[in-house]
């Protein structure tokens, strides 16, 4: 009898451990408000070289759902460099160099303005993600747009 007893305590022990676990595991799906868009209206796709360069100084804006346009506060600009290297066996693939940045002033630093331009060619791709905006100047309510992925391609 007593070994039934512990069998069952363990056993409801395991089965109250495992439903926590499972509800603390379930992560929050971010729900987007508005799609985000380079200064000049640049949207999900394709773009130039010349004119992203033109484009990399100014910030992003946001547009909610509505269609107004918001001024973004934050974002994470990702730039990935598509090239030729070799790889740990001394065989030449085509792969990308990736650089990561958080922006909290809503446009990129100079620094990353002018190292971005001078290394960027067509079939580079520029993401920018987690970008956050607000509904008002106050800058309280804030909405995350989706994010942005321009692919660069030839002038």
């Amino acid at each position: 009898m007593k070994y039934y007893l512990k069998l069952i305590a363990i056993s409801s022990i395991f089965v109250l451990g495992t439903s926590q676990a499972q509800q603390t595991n379930t992560k929050k799906k971010v729900m987007y408000k508005g799609k985000s868009y380079l200064s000049d209206g640049t949207g999900q796709g394709t773009i130039s070289v010349s004119r992203f360069k033109s484009m990399l100084h100014n910030g992003l804006i946001a547009k909610d759902t509505a269609q107004v346009q918001h001024p973004v506060h934050s974002f994470i600009f990702m730039y990935a460099e598509r090239g030729v290297f070799e790889d740990s066996t001394g065989k030449l693939r085509i792969m990308s160099d990736n650089f990561s940045l958080q922006c909290d002033s809503g446009k990129l630093p100079e620094m990353w303005v002018k190292g971005i331009s001078t290394k960027a060619k067509a079939g580079d791709t520029a993401y920018y993600s987690n970008v956050l905006s607000s509904y008002d100047d106050s800058g309280k309510k804030f909405f995350y747009a989706e994010p942005l992925k321009l692919i660069l391609t030839e002038d």
